[in-house]
């Protein structure tokens, strides 16, 4: 049985293709194609529960916490049979999974190790992973962090998440050490990069799936991120109505409505973003990695990972600062979005 174990990266469309091969899963059932429910954790799409077996005890893990765990020994043990037994008896000959946590997670060798024990019960697995520039990397984090209900400044990275999240070198090795390098692809998150400039039609060839694409439902692009500017005003809105608060118990604040939806279908129809040169000294530590990975794991003699016209973040001198005009233009634009008519949406 071959199995195409997607990992991510975070903020690379992976809700995106999560739901699309949740809303194809009889379709893709039917082609052999199996993307199981047993890793699924409720009330989410994505596989997060095969992130959680493979994390070490040791560490304190949201997922654990949220599957509401109290011993790992018991859940791997009761994952292990659920999950071996749907693959093996399903008939496909061929096994889905996608967890973004994955890579964001699993960050030893023991703990990626522990996963590939197990695929290895079920069959030979290829590593999916889609990177993105640095720089858009971490404006896309601090979009997500705004959106929930950060009201920190954007700022470079620490040095903790560039550990983290953002050393593709180190990430691709792990991975490639515990399941081969040539069992590795790397994909690049750009339009221009990918298969017919779309993402899931990307997905499905460097996944090797065979699909009669006639009846497969395509999902709209999710989570997008918002405009820096946009976001500014959304790091300020917070103070006063965050999305997200001990008050909502966490869960989103129906105070706060569609606001954050406003701000992304806003910013599809605003230029890149702008960056300073001093905002990105960080990221020339990555230069070298960069170019390792895309020597060994896309065979690019020239070391060249991200091309600059894929670019959707401009190096330049950045905008002044945020004013009262900005606030009351953001403003109208989100009245007057608001307000539209939901055709002309």
């Amino acid at each position: 049985m071959r199995i195409i174990l997607h990992i991510g990266t975070e903020k690379t469309g992976t809700t995106t293709i999560q739901e699309f091969l949740h809303v194809n899963r009889d379709r893709l059932l039917s082609d052999g194609i199996l993307v199981p429910l047993s890793p699924n954790a409720s009330g989410l799409l994505n596989h997060r529960k095969l992130a959680v077996y493979g994390c070490n005890d040791t560490k304190r893990d949201d997922g654990r916490v949220k599957l509401g765990i109290t011993s790992s020994s018991e859940f791997r043990a009761q994952f292990e049979r659920d999950f071996v037994k749907e693959c093996l008896e399903s008939g496909c000959d061929t096994v889905v999974l996608s967890s973004e946590h994955c890579s964001s997670r699993l960050r030893s060798n023991e703990e990626i190790e522990r996963v590939k024990t197990l695929l290895d019960q079920v069959g030979q697995t290829t590593i999916l992973l889609y990177l993105r520039p640095q720089e858009e990397m971490w404006k896309s984090w601090y979009s997500t962090s705004v959106s929930i209900a950060s009201c920190k400044p954007f700022s470079a990275p620490t040095r903790e998440n560039r550990n983290k999240l953002l050393d593709y070198h180190a990430l691709c090795c792990r991975w490639a050490t515990a399941f081969g390098t040539d069992s590795l692809r790397v994909r690049i998150f750009a339009k221009d990069e990918f298969v017919d400039q779309n993402l899931l039609r990307d997905f499905v060839s460097a996944a090797g799936l065979t699909l009669k694409w006639d009846g497969i439902h395509l999902p709209p692009q999710r989570n997008t991120s918002i405009n820096l500017k946009l976001l500014e005003f959304l790091r300020r809105f917070n103070v006063y109505l965050p999305h997200m608060s001990k008050r909502t118990k966490f869960h989103p604040d129906p105070l706060q409505g569609d606001l954050i939806k406003i701000l992304r279908r806003l910013s599809q129809r605003m230029p890149p973003d702008v960056l300073s040169r001093e905002q990105l000294e960080w990221t020339a530590e990555f230069s070298e990695g960069n170019a390792n990975v895309a020597r060994i794991f896309l065979g690019r003699d020239d070391g060249v990972l991200f091309r600059d016209d894929n670019a959707s973040v401009r190096v330049d001198t950045p905008p002044p600062q945020f004013n009262l005009d900005d606030a009351f233009e953001i403003f109208a634009k989100i009245w007057s979005e608001k307000n539209r008519p939901q055709q002309n949406r």
